[in-house]
Parts: C-alpha cells; sequence; structure tokens
C-alpha cells in the first residue's frame, strides 16, 4: 500500500500560555462524541452540527497547523461533487449538506486529531462510545414508551406486525432501522477497540446487544450477527475465502426465497417494500436520462421518483446522486479499509449489511469512526507522530 504523505498547513507562529494540544482535545470533545446527537425529528438542524461548527472554530483558533494527508483526497473529492451536482440539480439544501458535513467530519477528525497523543485518542473514543449509549439509550426508551397507534391492531392478534408499532417515531428517527445503523457503527467500533486497543467493555458491549434487539430491526440483527462472525472467524482470511463464500451465499439466499420466503411475503410489510423497491428501481433505471443516471436526481428525492425511498444504501447513493456519486462512496469506503490496514472492516461489513435493507445519509458517527480507526491504527506508528515540541 502506498505510504501516507503528509502536508502541515502552518496558521500561526505565536505561542498560547495554556497547553496547544488540551485545547485541540477539547475542542474536538466537541465534534467527536456529539457527531452521535443527530435530531431529524425534533429541530431542524441537527445539535450535533451547531457543536461542529463551535469545535471547527475554536480549532482553527488554537491550532498552529493543518495536517493534510492523501487519505483525504476521495473526501474532499466527494465534498466538491456532491456540493456542485446537488446544487445544480436544485436537491433540498438540508440533505445534500448532511451528506457533505458528514464526510467533513473525517476530514476535520483527521486534520486535527492528528496533532494529539496516542491517549488522548483514545479518551475521545471512550467518549464516542459512552456518550452514544447514553443517547441511545434515550431514544429507545421513548420510542418503546410512545408507540404508534397506527400499528397497535396487530398487537395480541398473533401477527408479527404489532412490532411496527415500536418501529416509527423516534426522537432522533423516525425508524428504528436508522437506529439499528447507528447502534451497528457503534457497537463494531467497540469491538475493536477491544481487540485492536486492549479496551474492555463488557457492560457496554451487552447494553448495545440490548438496544439493538429492541429496535426489532431484522437487518440490523442480520447485520449484527454477521459482522460479528466476521470478527470472530473470517477476518484473518483471504481475499478468495470471501468470494466463494460469497456466492455460496448468493445461491443460499436464492433458495430460502423460493421455498420460505416467497410465501410470506404477502404478510409481511418489510418484505413486501423492499421487493417494490427493487421494481421501482429498474423501472426507474429504465426512463432516466443519461444526466440522471450519471449525476442523479438529488438526495432524498428518491420518493417523489419511485413511489417510496430507495432504503438501500447502495440504490439511495446511485439513484439520488448518480453513478459517479456511487462510485465516490465506494471509493471511500476502499480508502478506509485500506488506510487502516482492514481494521476499518470491524465496521464496514456489519454497516453494508445493515443497509441492504434501510439507510440514512447523515451518518456523523461513521466517519468520526473512521478517522477514529485511523488514528489510532497511525499511533502505532512512531515516526508519523507529531511530537510534542513540535506544537
Amino acid at each position: 500500500m502506498e505510504r501516507n504523505k503528509e502536508i502541515s498547513i502552518i496558521l500561526r507562529h505565536d505561542d498560547l500560555v495554556f497547553n496547544r494540544q488540551v485545547l485541540i482535545y477539547f475542542s474536538l470533545l466537541l465534534i467527536i462524541p456529539f457527531s452521535s446527537l443527530t435530531s431529524h425529528t425534533v429541530i431542524t438542524v441537527p445539535p450535533t452540527l451547531i457543536l461542529f461548527f463551535i469545535g471547527f472554530f475554536l480549532l482553527l483558533i488554537f491550532s498552529k497547523r493543518i495536517c493534510i494527508t492523501n487519505t483525504m483526497i476521495i473526501s474532499l473529492v466527494s465534498i466538491f461533487y456532491f456540493l456542485l451536482t446537488q446544487s445544480l440539480i436544485g436537491a433540498p439544501f438540508v440533505r445534500y449538506m448532511g451528506v457533505i458535513f458528514a464526510i467533513g467530519y473525517y476530514v476535520i477528525v483527521v486534520a486535527f486529531g492528528y496533532q494529539l497523543y496516542p491517549e488522548q485518542r483514545i479518551r475521545l473514543a471512550t467518549k464516542l462510545v459512552n456518550f452514544s449509549a447514553i443517547i441511545l439509550l434515550v431514544e429507545c426508551a421513548w420510542r418503546l414508551t410512545h408507540p404508534n397507534s397506527n400499528y397497535a391492531i396487530f398487537e395480541g392478534s398473533g401477527d408479527v406486525r404489532w412490532i411496527y408499532q415500536y418501529k416509527f417515531g423516534g426522537l432522533m428517527y423516525m425508524d428504528s432501522n436508522a437506529v439499528a445503523i447507528h447502534i451497528i457503527i457503534i457497537l463494531f467500533f467497540i469491538y475493536y477497540l477491544e481487540i485492536e486497543q486492549g479496551e474492555r467493555w463488557t457492560k457496554t458491549k451487552l447494553l448495545f446487544l440490548i438496544l439493538l434487539i429492541l429496535t426489532f430491526s431484522r437487518a440490523g440483527w442480520i447485520g449484527g450477527l454477521l459482522g460479528w462472525v466476521y470478527i470472530r472467524f473470517l477476518r484473518k482470511q483471504s481475499p478468495g475465502f470471501y468470494l466463494i463464500n460469497s456466492v455460496f451465499l448468493l445461491v443460499s439466499f436464492f433458495l430460502f426465497y423460493k421455498f420460505y420466503l416467497e410465501n410470506r411475503i404477502e404478510s409481511d410489510l418489510s418484505l413486501q417494500s423492499k421487493l417494490e423497491i427493487i421494481s421501482n428501481v429498474y423501472r426507474y433505471l429504465s426512463d432516466a436520462s443519461f444526466q440522471e443516471i450519471l449525476f442523479g436526481i438529488g438526495f432524498s428525492n428518491s420518493s417523489e421518483r419511485l413511489g417510496i425511498y430507495a432504503h438501500n444504501f447502495f440504490m439511495v447513493f446511485l439513484i439520488e446522486s448518480g453513478v459517479i456519486g456511487l462510485l465516490l462512496m465506494i471509493f471511500l469506503l476502499i480508502q478506509f479499509v485500506l488506510t487502516t490496514k482492514r481494521k476499518a472492516l470491524f465496521i464496514i461489513i456489519p454497516f453494508l449489511i445493515t443497509t441492504l435493507s434501510s439507510t440514512i445519509t447523515f451518518m456523523p458517527f461513521l466517519y468520526v469512526a473512521m478517522a477514529l480507526i485511523f488514528l489510532l491504527e497511525k499511533s502505532k506508528t512512531k515516526n508519523l507522530e507529531f511530537k510534542a515540541h513540535e506544537n
């Protein structure tokens, strides 16, 4: 793998009375842990963005330099692409800026987090996990104590659809599938911290597992199970092993669908919606113009064109940001894997499995987790560390 190159952009030469690294650490405290404090229902602007701007402003004041690495290239190109094309398309400003700011979290955390000591990086990772546990616990409590009455008619009849009254109407997310995605990312970040950084999170893992179960998200459950299988048994296997097993899984799924799932679709709202999406996406691609296929129709606009939100992570970016946008996201995920020596797969594998059924585009906690894994891995390489006297 190509060696990461770094460029330090000097911002100032003056010295502060206080320890500069401590000030940078506290500025990043406003950005990293609070990346989990999103809201799509209570207020229009997620509070995490307000804190992001405050933290970023303080970082510009306190930092003497910004470290630019080649790991940021795809992120910066993606930000420019989405900003240019989505504004020209006329996509809702809040929606596409959410995607841009989410990716921006990776750039900012890496650019300024490079100046921190390894133990400070670990503390920030710990804060992210602990704060996420608190707000996801509150989210779960609210959703379970405020059931959606539209689905209460199924309760007590032996109909599995009773779970839908507990899947909608949360504080942060309208759909508990989105909560499951959030939980999956933090939960498998915990697995990374345990295995690679020597941390111990037994009680916290148990809490996140309970929260995942209570989302009633089958996609989340499958993503969590297969993510655990990858970590426990498959982490060190060769690419050929994954290719052979991917074919095996596809054949197994086809047989499962043909002999079991096909007969259950009529009574399953979720499965019906997934099949409807596949059909509508095929129809859309058949009728879409070359420009729409290349650049997309704008974030959140898939509902209008398909009659239903695209849900699937890949389909959302394909339809709403075009082939170019989807390729940039795929390249970005590949870059995360390569620059962390495959450690990003702790999160990316269960994340992609979960988001095959449902997805969200504003996920700053995903990019923060990727940035922290990158920084923590670099902490193991002394020659890439900034020395205290250089700050």
